[in-house]
């Protein structure tokens, strides 16, 4: 009997990995793409393309940026759902400003006109 719950357990974890971290791999690899798209007017396989680029010159750093960003709207989830909607528009704005410091733009700042 514990064979079979244990054999349970081992089928489904190739369902587990599909369903949840080829998804996250897929949005980590390509997440600079609308911001190709609207920022240099790119079409949608050149957007795609250097979303890719971008992404395979700065491996590590985008992973570490969506491990924290995945850890802080966790947290906002367990605010019960509240906090997302503080670390939802968070997420979004960050990640504009780490497609803008990867591209070499400069960082993301408020400009003040005197």
């Amino acid at each position: 009997e514990n064979s079979i719950k244990e054999s349970k357990k081992i089928d489904k974890n190739p369902l587990i990995f599909l369903f949840f971290f080829c998804p996250i791999f897929i949005i980590v690899l390509f997440f600079s793409y609308p911001f190709w798209v609207i920022d240099k007017e790119y079409g949608i396989l050149q957007g795609v393309d250097s979303a890719y680029n971008l992404t395979q010159q700065h491996g590590w750093q985008v992973v570490l940026f969506f491990g924290s960003v995945i850890g802080i709207n966790l947290l906002g989830a367990l605010a019960l759902g509240v906090g997302l909607l503080v670390t939802v528009p968070w997420t979004m704005i960050a990640m504009a400003g780490l497609y803008k410091s990867l591209t070499g733009e400069g960082s993301v700042e408020a400009t003040h006109e005197s």
